[in-house]
C-alpha cells in the first residue's frame, strides 16, 4: 500500500496541479471545439483522444496491434500488452472504450503504428503551443494521467486499487477479485467525455 500511496503523492504534487486536474470545463470548450484540431492530422489527433478518455500511457497505445483492439466485443476494449512487453506486469489489461476512445478507435481499428510514443507528445505540445491550448506547464503526459486520476477519483468514488488496474499501475495493495471489464466500462462511463458531433 505505500507504493500506492506514494504515486497518489507524485500526482497531487505535480505543479499546478489543482488547476490542471480540475480543467475540465476547458478541455470541454476548447479541445472539442470543431475548430480545435485544424491543422493536426487525423492520426495525431485520434491518439490524444484516447489518452484523454482512457489514462493509457503513449507506449500503451503505440504498440497497440489490430488484435488487439477489440471493437466487435459487446464490450469494446483494447488489450494492453498482450502484443509487447509491457513496462510492468500489472500494464497488462483491458482498458474498455468508451466515448471518445470509442470514437477514435473506430476510425483507428489497425492502431497508431505511425505514431511514436514521446515523438508523437512532442508533436502535439508543439501543437497546443501554436493554438494556445496547452495545460499549463506540465509534460503534456503527465497532465491526461493526472486528469484522468482525477476525474476517475472524483467521479466514481473509487480507491486507489481500483484505479491502479485502469491505469496499469505496477499494484501492491491487490483486490481480491480482479474488476470485471463490464464494471471498468460502467466506471469509464460515468466520467467520459461528451462526444461533440464533429468528432463521433
Amino acid at each position: 500500500m505505500i507504493k500506492s500511496i506514494i504515486k497518489t503523492e507524485q500526482f497531487r504534487n505535480e505543479p499546478n496541479f489543482a488547476e490542471l486536474v480540475s480543467d475540465i470545463a476547458r478541455i470541454k470548450s476548447d479541445w472539442l471545439a470543431p475548430n480545435a484540431f485544424d491543422g493536426l492530422e487525423d492520426t495525431s489527433r485520434d491518439f490524444l483522444l484516447i489518452m484523454l478518455e482512457t489514462g493509457c500511457r503513449a507506449g500503451d497505445l503505440t504498440g497497440l496491434a489490430p488484435c488487439d483492439i477489440v471493437l466487435d466485443d459487446p464490450i469494446p476494449h483494447i488489450c494492453i500488452g498482450d502484443s509487447i512487453r509491457s513496462k510492468n506486469p500489472d500494464s497488462q489489461r483491458k482498458v474498455p472504450l468508451v466515448g471518445l476512445s470509442l470514437a477514435a478507435a473506430n476510425r483507428h481499428p489497425d492502431g497508431f503504428p505511425d505514431c511514436r510514443g514521446y515523438h508523437t507528445l512532442a508533436k502535439l505540445r508543439r501543437f497546443f503551443d501554436r493554438k494556445n491550448l496547452n495545460p499549463g506547464s506540465a509534460p503534456l503526459l503527465a497532465f491526461l494521467r493526472a486528469q484522468y486520476y482525477y476525474r476517475f477519483m472524483c467521479g466514481c468514488h473509487a480507491g486507489i486499487p481500483i484505479v491502479e488496474e485502469m491505469m496499469g499501475w505496477r499494484r501492491v495493495y491487490v483486490l481480491n477479485k480482479p474488476t470485471s471489464l463490464a464494471e471498468r466500462q460502467r466506471l469509464a462511463t460515468l466520467i467520459m467525455y461528451p462526444v461533440p458531433p464533429h468528432l463521433a
